[in-house]
């Protein structure tokens, strides 16, 4: 303590300078984040988990899903999502970062036991339980970072093109309609 008061005292004016420093990953961008909440279609008794992936700083892969079939057997309706996102608009402000992202990729409606693997066109069978369709989405997302992580909130909506979505979930036509908030963090 007295060295460090002895080198203050002794320095020179104006010999010390002060700089500003932003964490970010190794990488130089985001990499991963998990993040958990909930959608409009699927049941409230279990929480929507996402797992999203940067390739690149302006390209992320994402699953969404309640982990149907892997961890309990819905009881409702459950829409999981698989897509890629681009980033149209992105707004850093030191340690808090704002992006607008436009994704395509399909997305799987099911009530009941998952089967493996995705149904994709018109229905199969009386009583078919999951089918599989294109969608598109928009959304925000917002990073707050704290040291080399980050708390994550993503709010996202779009719709869905599934032939067979009125036969798994008595829905009223093919497109089915969702929105989702949730929140996490990453590195």
């Amino acid at each position: 303590m007295i060295l460090f008061l002895a080198m203050t005292a002794l320095a020179e004016p104006g010999a010390t300078t002060s700089e500003a420093y932003v964490p970010r990953p190794l990488a130089g961008r985001p990499v991963l984040d998990l993040r958990i909440g909930a959608d409009t279609v699927s049941s409230l008794d279990s929480p929507v988990f996402c797992l999203e992936g940067y390739p690149l700083k302006w390209l992320t892969i994402e699953g969404c899903g309640t982990g149907a079939g892997l961890w309990h057997t819905p009881t409702g309706p459950e829409l999981s999502h698989y897509r890629t996102r681009v980033r149209a608009l992105h707004s850093d402000n030191g340690r808090v970062d704002a992006e607008l992202l436009a994704g395509v990729g399909f997305a799987e409606l099911q009530m009941g036991p998952d089967r493996t693997g995705f149904l994709f066109g018109q229905p199969r069978e009386e009583g078919q339980n999951e089918a599989a369709g294109a969608e598109a989405s928009l959304s925000g997302k917002v990073r707050v970072w704290v040291d080399r992580a980050y708390v994550v909130f993503d709010v996202n909506a779009g719709a869905a093109v599934i032939p067979a979505a009125p036969v798994v979930a008595g829905a009223t036509g093919p497109i089915v309609g969702f929105g989702g908030l949730s929140v996490g963090a990453g590195f």
